[in-house]
């Protein structure tokens, strides 16, 4: 049997040894059975790792290196509530800046295993070969789904990104042209459109305290904010500079016009049917979800991110308050459970941020010495997470607000 550095190579594996990975041990059994080294095993903090990041977190149960082979490859097991294609892209990103190679096994309950290898890559240059500044490793999530209990080669399932699994090469050369290789839920296709014309997106779940979880959905937009107000793209301009989403948006046609019971079915036919409040987007905001049962204010201080499903906040130039302490205050157990009271209550504790439950919270303008306690928490939780500041930030609202002992327990006895 061919051996290399002592990783054996070739091993055959028979369908007991996949029925018998239910649980950590008998992973690092099998890891030591393809001659890994699993004499580290060690458990992991999420923070050990860098995963701060309270929407990532969440979802973690345990870590385990399970297997550390001579700074080759390292093998983490992660235990999680529930095993998603978001959840595992986010993993993904963490280690993007770290040194060495990865393999993730990630589990719900061990019925279902997946095997994600990471794989770094560099972008290619832009046009001309010259750039502002270095370019970012990129990390590819390459998975692979073990089914335990039927682990026949018909049960394996690949989750690789479908437009780079479809057109890796193509995709490379489509990026040094300004196109971006995306997979349509539409046409279930891999479509080539300029990059200009997308739009980061994010959905409501995505959004939670101080942490915007982007996994990868794009918005087609096809208007111009350059000017006073936003200017849907007149088709001549759609032809002539952006070929890719055109042909993309006529394969659409049929079914945009449909919409609204063919109310779209005109001579702008793909523009968006309530095109209100666009330009909006792009400024320094807050995002909310539609609902939550615990705060969940996020900083969008670039102006990056678009969606339809979560309300954002934006500040007037004469604001007596900054955004981080904004979402600050809004994070605080003590303005969730206003909200709670004042607005829709649904089941299991959640409440809904709509805007006319917002516009009456009661917001008291901190004096200089709070906005900076405040303002110092935003820029920490980056780094350290929404749960390991909360006390503190709570803390400072309760100041604020001058909240006696037992206001705080009462709130604190509601919320918790």
């Amino acid at each position: 049997m061919e051996k290399s550095r002592g990783l054996i190579l070739d091993v055959e594996l028979s369908a007991s040894d996949v029925q018998s990975l239910n649980n950590g041990d008998a992973v690092a059994a099998l890891f030591s059975r393809l001659g890994y080294n699993v004499n580290e095993r060690t458990e992991q903090a999420p923070g050990n790792l860098g995963i701060t990041a309270e929407g990532t977190v969440r979802p973690i149960r345990r870590i385990e290196l399970i297997a550390n082979q001579e700074g080759l490859l390292q093998v983490y097991l992660f235990e999680l509530t529930s095993v998603t294609i978001a959840q595992t892209r986010a993993l993904a990103r963490v280690f993007r800046n770290r040194a060495g190679n990865y393999l993730l096994v990630l589990t719900r309950d061990y019925e279902s295993l997946d095997f994600v290898l990471l794989e770094k890559y560099l972008p290619p240059e832009s046009n001309g070969g010259s750039s502002l500044g270095a370019r970012q490793v990129g990390i590819r999530p390459r998975a692979l789904t073990v089914n335990r209990r039927k682990p026949g080669p018909d049960q394996v399932c690949c989750q690789e990104q479908p437009c780079e699994a479809a057109a890796e090469q193509r995709a490379a050369g489509a990026v040094r042209k300004g196109l971006m290789p995306v997979l349509s839920r539409a046409t279930g296709k891999v479509h080539e459109i300029e990059a200009s014309l997308l739009k980061p997106f994010l959905s409501g779940e995505e959004i939670r305290a101080f942490s915007l979880n982007h996994t990868d959905l794009w918005l087609l937009f096809p208007y111009d904010l350059s000017g006073a107000r936003p200017l849907l793209l007149d088709g001549r301009i759609l032809r002539e500079r952006y070929k890719g989403g055109w042909d993309y948006l006529k394969q659409c046609e049929l079914r945009l016009r449909s919409r609204e019971r063919g109310k779209m079915d005109g001579p702008e036919w793909w523009a968006y049917i309530y095109p209100k409040n666009l330009d909006q987007f792009k400024k320094p905001k807050i995002m909310l979800p539609d609902y939550h049962d615990r705060p969940a204010a996020a900083l969008d201080l670039e102006g990056r991110f678009y969606s339809i499903t979560a309300y954002c906040l934006t500040l007037k130039k004469d604001s007596a308050i900054t955004l981080p302490v904004l979402a600050c205050l809004l994070n605080s157990d003590l303005l969730f459970w206003v909200l709670s009271k004042i607005g829709t209550a649904l089941q299991r504790g959640f409440v809904r941020f709509m805007p006319q439950y917002l516009d009456r919270l009661p917001v008291v303008v901190p004096d200089p010495k709070q906005q900076l306690a405040l303002e110092e928490i935003a820029r920490r939780v980056e780094m350290e997470g929404f749960t390991k500041v909360q006390a503190e930030l709570n803390e400072v609202v309760k100041r604020i607000f001058s909240l006696t002992e037992r206001e705080t327990a009462a709130i604190s006895g509601e919320t918790t």
